[in-house]
């Protein structure tokens, strides 16, 4: 692999209930990340009807923590399709930028092609194995029905590297406030040109549409349980060190591996003979899922804030 791996952590959550009411919803996102080490993510969404307001902050490793300024990097991302437009709003400079659906369809379509073109030098031969029934977890009250994903990609190329990659998902049923996310999904998908039921596919796909079309259907198959996803793991080894690719396939010695972790670039150890370097390995989890209440005015622009 000769570029390194880029996830953008993206979770869609599709979920399928009852009642209509204000929905809050709260995950927690683990990721460690080949190059880049232990990310933390914390996600509020707020759905009311046709509007939604959804908070992301990121939690930096120390390393790149001081690089930052020792700040967690927060987003604020509101969407009226009651009017057609977004905005993003970045609470440091107290700004926003505003962004219409088609501009959004063309951004989505942009970020596809860019994890295309992401995708490890050569071409993969996969296979896929799915387990639709791999046990029950509770996950805060509800009981969770599993399903799991196996894909192994050998290059064409080069048969020493491979890639193998799993992915879980959770759902449970009868959750509070499932029709009002529905709604919105839908009319989300909608807006942005796309079919009902694609935002679950999106919520696996970010990072795998860079090995290929092929995981899609992988996805097809998790949309056939019923409920909500609360929680995702996804998985990601190879039996190559594209850190070490990258310098031309060369041993890296202890003087660049002081400069890359200064820089704050997590360095891996070596994988055992045979073995397999973790890549990315990610859990989201959601914590929060409820019907409540929520004032108008958080689908608003904040007083103070400028356009950019």
């Amino acid at each position: 692999m000769r570029n390194g791996i880029i996830l953008t952590a993206m979770m869609f959550l599709c979920l399928t209930s009852f009642s209509a009411a204000d929905m809050i919803i709260e995950t927690k996102t683990e990721m460690d990340m080949i190059g880049a080490g232990k990310i933390d993510m914390e996600q509020t969404q707020y759905i009311k009807g046709d509007r939604s307001y959804d908070e992301n902050t990121t939690k930096l490793n120390d390393q790149m923590a001081a690089m930052a300024g020792n700040k967690e990097m927060k987003n604020i991302q509101i969407v009226r399709l009651d009017k057609g437009i977004g905005w993003a709003l970045n609470p440091d400079a107290k700004s926003y930028n505003e962004f219409s659906f088609e501009q959004l369809k063309d951004n989505m379509a942009k970020a596809q092609q860019q994890q295309k073109s992401a995708t490890p030098m050569g071409e993969y031969e996969w296979t896929n194995e799915i387990f639709k029934d791999i046990g029950t977890e509770k996950i805060m009250d509800f009981d969770c029905k599993g399903i799991r994903a196996v894909s192994v990609g050998v290059n064409k190329n080069d048969a020493k590297d491979t890639v193998f990659i799993t992915n879980e998902q959770w759902f449970a049923k009868d959750l509070p406030g499932g029709s009002e996310f529905t709604n919105f999904s839908d009319k989300m998908s909608e807006a942005i040109g796309n079919k009902k039921g694609l935002m679950n596919q999106m919520s696996m796909n970010p990072m795998l549409a860079k090995f290929g079309d092929q995981f899609g259907e992988i996805a097809k198959e998790f949309e056939t349980l019923e409920g909500i996803p609360l929680k995702t793991v996804l998985v990601v080894e190879g039996t190559i060190n594209p850190m070490a690719e990258a310098m031309g396939d060369k041993e890296i010695d202890e003087e660049a591996r002081a400069m890359m972790e200064k820089m704050g670039i997590a360095m891996p150890d070596a994988a055992p003979e045979g073995g397999h370097h973790n890549l990315i390995s990610l859990t989201s989890t959601v914590t929060k899922i409820e019907e409540n209440s929520i004032d108008d005015s958080k689908y608003e622009i904040p007083e103070g804030y400028k356009k950019q």
